[in-house]
């Protein structure tokens, strides 16, 4: 399932918070449970998206696409 908007900007807005996950869904209301599950997957999706990129940068590597100097 992946991560709506509603949730990103929640899970985005409590990285830049400085609070600890609980105090963060206290203060918004949120349930935790329902958080954690979701910052999981927003996490998952995020390693996926890395994973793609570093895949994509390796094969434009190794067809000549990335000039080393």
């Amino acid at each position: 399932m992946a991560v709506n908007e509603e949730w990103r900007a929640h899970i985005e807005a409590w990285q830049s918070s400085g609070l600890r996950q609980t105090e963060y869904c206290r203060q918004h209301q949120l349930n935790y449970n329902s958080f954690i599950t979701r910052l999981s997957e927003y996490r998952k999706t995020r390693d996926d998206d890395v994973a793609t990129l570093n895949r994509t940068h390796s094969l434009k590597y190794l067809k000549g696409g990335v000039s080393q100097k």
